[in-house]
């Protein structure tokens, strides 16, 4: 792999670049090294991925702005690709100073992925209105690897148990009521949120889309108005 950017957060690192190494262990196992907090994620990924860069950032302001991101509590994203991102789920940094000849001072940053796909920059959207139980929306994914979208409901009036399913059978969706003018939202983790307040754990299985089309059926309570605007939101995903 030629790699020729290196931006964590929209910093980019290119300039002060010496080494970068890219590593992928096709075991979800390899998670247990990696601590607790990310071992959740290891149903969902196929493998997990080091990224090191081993650097000299000469650029004080640079470097002042790079530890402001690494050690700040917001998401870590990293391109190695000016069209892709990788979702960082751990970091660790090391400073190496050498004290008689600072041209020799290097920053080492070790960089996990949980998720060692890639994905596009740009966000991708279907949306339908639905009008009826088996109402239909189809979801092309132009990557060359499964993504998980995320989905949201924004009910026109009363919506009693909505649901999702994909052509093999695995059906998302969540218990309870929705009311005229709510937005429901099936997160890519499996957690829900109702106008934006956490509403729980989705119901069935999170939908991974294969590359290509697929067809998603919507279902509801047979007492539902059925009554709703179902939106697809995802980033194709590439190894």
């Amino acid at each position: 792999m030629d790699l020729k950017l290196f931006e964590l957060n929209g910093i980019n690192l290119t300039p002060f670049s010496r080494k970068i190494t890219n590593l992928q262990i096709a075991d979800a196992e390899a998670l247990n090294e990696l601590g607790i907090e990310i071992k959740s994620l290891a149903e969902l990924s196929p493998g997990v991925r080091t990224i090191t860069w081993i650097g000299n950032i000469t650029d004080e302001a640079t470097y002042l702005k790079l530890r402001k991101e690494m050690f700040g509590s917001g998401s870590k994203i990293l391109k190695l690709n000016p069209n892709r991102q990788i979702n960082i789920t751990g970091l660790k940094a090391e400073d190496n100073l050498d004290m008689k000849d600072a041209s020799k001072t290097n920053l080492t940053l070790t960089l996990f992925a949980a998720d060692p796909l890639e994905y596009n920059v740009l966000e991708s959207t279907a949306q339908i209105t639905v009008i009826d139980q088996g109402d239909q929306i189809t979801v092309t994914n132009s990557g060359e690897a499964p993504t998980i979208p995320e989905w949201e409901i924004t009910s026109a009036n009363q919506i009693i148990d909505p649901s999702i399913t994909d052509p093999e059978g695995n059906t998302l969706g969540w218990a309870g009521e929705i009311n005229a003018g709510d937005v429901l939202i099936f997160k890519r983790d499996g957690t829900v949120t109702l106008n934006g307040m956490n509403a729980g754990n989705a119901r069935g299985s999170v939908l991974r889309l294969a590359p290509g089309s697929t067809v998603i059926t919507c279902n509801d309570d047979v007492n539902s108005s059925h009554s709703c605007v179902l939106k697809a939101t995802w980033r194709d995903a590439f190894h």
